[in-house]
C-alpha cells in the first residue's frame, strides 16, 4: 500500500522533469547579446561644437570610448533582459542601465541628431581653423561659439520644418530670421577672425540665409496654394447653389 501512495509523487517528479527539459529546448541563448542579457547603447552621431575629450574606460565591458558618445549598456529588447530567446520572462524593472529618453544626455544626442541632419555640423577644416583662433583670442572663440549655435538652432528649424512638411505663416518665419539676426549681430560685432575661418563662416552664413529663404518659398506657395484651393471650392459651391 505504501508503494502505490507514493506513485503519485514519482509521476509528479517526472512530469516536472519532462516540463523543465522541454522548456530548455525550446529556449536559445539570445544572440544579440550573446545570453548576458545587456547591450552596448550608443548615440552615434558626428559631435557637434568644438571640444577636446579624452577616451574613458567601460567598467562593464572594458571598451574604451569617448563620452560624447553616450556609451551605456541596457537591457536587450529582444530577450527583456533574460539573455534566453523563447522564455516567457516578464519586461524587466527599471534601473539605472535602461535608456532614459528625456536625461540630459538624451537631449543632448536628439539635438546632436538634428544638427547632424539638418543643421550645419562643424567640418574638419573648421574645427582645426577655430582651435588655432581660440588660443590667440579666447573671448573671440567663445563669441563665434554663441554666434554659431544660433546660426546652427535657426537653419536646424527651417531645414526640419521643411522636412516634416510643416507650413508656417510667413509673417512668423520672417520674425524668427530678424531676432536670429539681432542675436547674431551680437556677437558679430567687433569679431575678427583669421581668414580661413572668416571663409567657413561666410560659407555657414549663406547655407543658414538659404534654408530660411527656401522655407519661406515653400510656405508661401502652399498658402497661396490653399487660398486656391478655397477660392475653388468657393466657386464651385456658388454653381451649385444657384443651378
Amino acid at each position: 500500500m505504501k508503494s502505490f501512495k507514493c506513485i503519485p509523487h514519482y509521476i509528479m517528479l517526472i512530469c516536472l522533469w519532462t516540463i523543465s527539459i522541454a522548456l530548455q529546448a525550446q529556449s536559445r541563448e539570445c544572440p544579440y547579446c550573446k545570453g548576458t542579457g545587456k547591450i552596448v547603447k550608443n548615440i552615434s552621431a558626428s559631435q557637434f561644437g568644438v571640444r577636446t575629450e579624452v577616451k574613458v574606460k567601460c567598467r562593464e565591458c572594458d571598451i574604451y570610448y569617448f563620452p560624447s558618445t553616450g556609451h551605456t549598456h541596457i537591457h536587450c529588447s529582444h530577450c527583456r533582459g533574460t539573455g534566453r530567446i523563447g522564455t516567457t520572462a516578464k519586461e524587466p524593472s527599471s534601473s539605472m542601465d535602461e535608456y532614459n529618453p528625456e536625461s540630459p544626455l538624451a537631449v543632448w544626442g536628439r539635438e546632436v541628431a538634428s544638427t547632424v541632419r539638418y543643421g550645419l555640423p562643424v567640418s574638419q577644416q573648421e574645427d582645426a581653423a577655430f582651435k588655432s583662433f581660440a588660443q590667440i583670442n579666447p573671448e573671440g572663440a567663445k563669441n563665434y561659439i554663441a554666434w554659431r549655435n544660433i546660426l546652427n538652432a535657426t537653419a536646424v528649424y527651417y531645414n526640419r520644418c521643411a522636412a516634416m512638411l510643416t507650413t508656417t505663416p510667413v509673417q512668423d518665419i520672417d520674425q524668427i530670421y530678424l531676432n536670429a539676426e539681432k542675436q547674431l549681430r551680437q556677437y558679430s560685432t567687433g569679431l575678427n577672425l583669421p581668414q580661413e575661418l572668416y571663409t567657413i563662416a561666410n560659407q555657414l552664413a549663406r547655407q543658414y540665409y538659404n534654408s530660411y529663404i527656401s522655407y519661406r518659398k515653400y510656405c508661401a506657395d502652399m498658402i497661396n496654394l490653399q487660398n486656391i484651393k478655397e477660392r475653388a471650392i468657393d466657386w464651385q459651391l456658388q454653381q451649385n447653389l444657384f443651378y
